[in-house]
Parts: structure tokens; sequence; C-alpha cells
């Protein structure tokens, strides 16, 4: 390499060395001014961040007026009587089911109590009360007889609120008459017994379902069926 070359290289090397002096120097003062003195400075508010809670001054005494009342009888309040699924002041038709075997041998058996549910029904124009009372008996003499309840008759749903004839009313109303679920429920509230929109459509289903089952135990062709019946003459 000859000196001219090396002379033009070193002078490159120092002209690139000054250039970075320049830019350190402009980058430290950047970092002083972004994060230096003035930047640490805190507010006043910030500090209240780190104080103790300040204590409230004591108020004067006041008058409390009455002794606090009891917290569990407050509680009994607030708890109010869940009200009866179907309304008392409705009339009540009450229906006795004794076991069949009961009703063959009646001296033989011992009434020892008996098993009642209650079921809402429509007649029109009224709501009533169906009371199924079943009777448990033992068999006189024999202490170890197990009781013998009678059965349930069928129902769309065990253990459902509605009898089929109110939720032939309900289907009745709604599909015969065109009337919406609100405006049942509005009927019925001015009759003393309220329904909630959601619980009638859930009757109208159910009957939905026993009625595809009824249709489903019927003959595809009735006339053909009752054809075969008569006798030929």
């Amino acid at each position: 390499m000859e000196d001219g070359e090396r002379q033009q290289l070193l002078g490159e090397i120092a002209k690139r060395d000054a250039e970075i002096v320049v830019l350190k120097q402009t980058i430290d003062a950047l970092c002083r001014r972004i994060f230096g003195k003035s930047s640490e400075q805190l507010d006043a508010a910030h500090l209240e961040l780190f104080e103790p809670p300040k204590k409230a001054p004591a108020a004067a005494p006041a008058d409390h007026g009455p002794a606090a009342e009891d917290p569990d009888r407050r509680d009994r309040r607030r708890k109010q009587p869940r009200p009866p699924r179907i309304p008392e002041h409705l009339p009540v038709v009450e229906q006795v089911l004794d076991p069949p075997e009961v009703l063959a041998n009646p001296e033989q058996w011992r009434r020892i109590g008996e098993e009642v549910r209650e079921q809402l029904d429509y007649k029109r124009g009224e709501f009533r009360r169906i009371r199924l009372v079943r009777g448990k008996y033992v068999r006189k003499g024999d202490v170890l007889a197990k009781p013998v309840v009678a059965p349930l008759p069928p129902s769309l749903l065990d253990r459902c609120l509605a009898t089929p004839g109110l939720v032939a009313e309900i289907i009745d109303n709604r599909f015969v008459c065109h009337l919406p679920y609100y405006r049942h429920a509005e009927i019925f509230a001015r009759q003393g017994v309220s329904f909630h929109r959601k619980t009638l459509c859930n009757w109208a289903a159910l009957g939905r379902t026993g009625s595809r089952l009824a249709l489903g135990r019927l003959p595809r062709h009735p006339v053909r069926a009752l054809a075969k019946s008569l006798p030929a003459v």
C-alpha cells in the first residue's frame, strides 16, 4: 500500500471518529434531558400516596333515638313467606281414591293415613282445586304387612300442577282464539290466579306432547278400522 492511500484511509478514520464523538455527545444530551433531574421531580400530590391515612375528626355525639333492631328479627322480616302454588280462595273438589283390594274387602283393612295431592283445574269461567286423597291402608292382624296406596290417575306429567282441562283451555285460547300468552295471564289474573307467560307456554307444549302420543295410538285409516269392526250384513 502506498503512502498516499494510507494517508487517505487515516483521514477517513479520523473523520468518522469525530462524527462518533459528536453523536455520543448528542445522545448524552438527550438522555440528560429525558432522564435527568428534571424528570425525577415528584408532584406534591404523588407524595400523598405514601402517607398514612388521616383519621377523620371525631363527630359530636348525636341522638341515636331508639335502640338498634335485633339482626335476627330483621332477617326474619326480610324472609317473606312463599305464596302457595294454588290460591287458597279457590273452591275445592275432593276426590277420594282407595286401592282396589281395599274396596273389595274393606273390613280386612285398617286406614293408617293418607296422601294428598292438589292440582289446578279450569272449568269454563272458574278455577278449581282438585284434591286427590289417597288412603293408606294395612291389613288387619298382619303387623309386617306393607301399606297399600291407590295409584295416581294418569296425567301428562308427574307432579304437574295443571290438569288436562286447564291445559286444553290454554291451547284453545292460544291456537283457536289466537290469544297471546300475556293476554292469557291477564285474563287469569282477573279471576284471582296469576301465572307467568313462560308457565303457560310450557303447559301448552306439554299438551302438544300428550296429543302426539294420543294420535300415535289411533289407526291411520279410521274408516277402514271402523268398517272391520262392524258386523257383516
